[in-house]
């Protein structure tokens, strides 16, 4: 891997959102709606790349100290690899300088470096292109030259009008990056695979029942905090975004009905549910009622 890599890299990984708050703006590379929510999948966030293992060379292990696209890897240049492993290759990893193509890739050597099928004699890397010759009459035409491997996009304009915005965490084109991609009948950009959907983004999208927009998961609900429901239903399940009698034990005020019901269609405070919930004298818990 040449030493473009590396400066490449720089410009790159200065853009990262490292906070918990995601890149905002309806942006669906982290989460919807400009969320982050990449720890989940034990990720990190990056304005440009979505969720990935790193932003910089600091997020990766010591066995791969090297942060490459959101990949942590082995080497990003020669200069990472030992003399007995000199070569950076595309994959990321240090391996024999090769001499020739036939040295690349499975078969042809014994090289590794699957897809990897051209030998840079100058430097002993292999790598998956060097320009668009190299991917021409592929699905990924276009060679990038950080990676020096063949991807479907580099920037918008190498999309199509079905899929106009180029994902740069996987270089591929799709629908939406952010709500500002879609309509309004479908206006939510989807984080999990970049396309349109139905639901909200502010309660102007809510009406009737469930006037209120919760921006986390994008769906009309009833309540999203206790002000919001009435007395006859005071407390908000904000699991479920209804307003109910009860959610906990502790929302029952009445000291003959203590046990909160939530297995019910409809939450209720009641005596019992279980017969651990009944005193000695009335042992056995029948229809949410203590009796002998």
């Amino acid at each position: 891997m040449s030493l473009r890599l590396s400066i490449a890299l720089t410009a790159l990984f200065i853009v990262g959102c490292g906070s918990s708050k995601g890149p905002g703006g309806g942006s669906a590379l982290c989460g919807v709606n400009g969320t982050d929510t990449c720890a989940m999948q034990q990720q990190i966030c990056s304005e440009t790349l979505g969720c990935v293992e790193c932003n910089a060379n600091a997020d990766c292990p010591a066995t791969d100290p090297r942060c490459v696209e959101g990949h942590c890897r082995q080497c990003a240049s020669n200069s990472d690899c030992g003399a007995a492993m000199p070569a950076c290759w595309a994959d990321g990893q240090c391996h024999a300088a090769c001499t020739g193509n036939a040295s690349c890739f499975g078969g042809g050597g014994g090289g590794g470096g699957g897809g990897l099928t051209i030998c840079d004699t100058a430097t002993g890397d292999c790598l998956g292109c060097k320009t668009n010759m190299d991917c021409a009459g592929t699905q990924r035409p276009l060679c990038d030259t950080t990676t020096d491997r063949c991807v479907a996009c580099l920037q918008n304009s190498d999309c199509g009008a079905a899929d106009p915005r180029c994902f740069l965490g996987e270089h591929r084109c799709v629908e939406c990056l952010s709500n500002s991609d879609c309509g309004t009948a479908r206006p939510i950009c989807s984080p999990s695979d970049f396309t349109c959907h139905a639901g909200c983004t502010s309660n102007a999208n809510c009406s009737g029942t469930t006037p209120l927009c919760n921006t986390t998961d994008s769906q009309c609900v009833a309540c999203l905090q206790n002000t919001d429901c009435p007395t006859s239903a005071p407390v908000c399940n904000t699991d479920r975004g209804q307003c109910a009698l009860c959610v906990m034990n502790s929302d029952c005020k009445d000291a003959t009905k203590p046990i909160c019901d939530t297995q019910r269609g409809q939450a209720a405070c009641v005596q019992c549910i279980h017969n651990s919930d009944c005193p000695n004298a009335m042992p056995n818990c029948n229809n949410n009622v203590c009796g002998p």
